[in-house]
This record gives structure tokens, sequence and C-alpha cells, in this order.
């Protein structure tokens, strides 16, 4: 049911946090790390979540989460403009803090996503 972030294929994720994290920070921040982070890292976690919502709001289930939604998404905007033209002047420290938000809150919109399917099932 909600597949965009629960698919059957372990630590789904796990590959995009590895390219984000290995870009934090200026010595790492080499053309294709930033590329990998922000195209193969952020920019699929940011689809994968926005299909989240979407599934979220056809069963009904958006009001409870969207602020939570929302936060997420703002994670990955700071992120991306981190590694672009960084006009919020973020520095590694608050990018570690933003990372450190998008890893820890998908395992509990996985778990979340788990109990709303689990009480759907149930009817």
């Amino acid at each position: 049911m909600f597949d965009s972030i629960t698919s059957a294929e372990p630590q789904k994720f796990g590959y995009q946090f590895e390219k984000i994290r290995n870009a934090i920070g200026p010595e790492n921040q080499t053309s294709s790390s930033v590329y990998a982070a922000t195209d193969l890292g952020l920019k699929t976690l940011k689809c994968c979540f926005e299909q989240f919502r979407d599934e979220l709001e056809v069963v009904g289930h958006l009001g409870s989460w969207e602020y939570e939604l929302a936060t997420y998404s703002r994670a990955i905007e700071r992120l991306q403009d981190y590694f672009g033209r960084n006009q919020a002047g973020l520095n590694e420290h608050d990018a570690w803090v933003y990372y450190s938000h998008l890893e820890n809150n998908y395992e509990r919109f996985c778990e979340i996503a788990a109990e709303i399917e689990a009480e759907l099932r149930k009817g």
C-alpha cells in the first residue's frame, strides 16, 4: 500500500542516505559527490515522500501527518540548498542536523505506514 517508502527491498533508501552522508563537509564536496547527493539522494527521497504524501491522502490519513511531512520536505530543501548555492548560509553542522532528521524520520514514517496499513486491513 505504501510502496513509495516501504518496498520489499531491504534498506530501500540506504543508498540515497549514503550518497547524502558522503557529500557533507567541504572536503567531500566534489562535483560527483554533490551530484550523487542531490540527484541520486535528495531528489529520490523527495519524489518518494511526495508519493507517500499522496498515498496518505488517498487513504484519508494525510491530515494526521501533513505537518511532519512538510518538515521532512523542508529538511530536503535545506540540504539541496546546502549542496547548491547555499543561500541560507548553512554550515557542515547544519547539514548534519538536517541529514540526521531525514534518516531518523524515514524509519518513523515506515512505522507509521505499517500501522496505518494494519489499521486499514482490520477495517
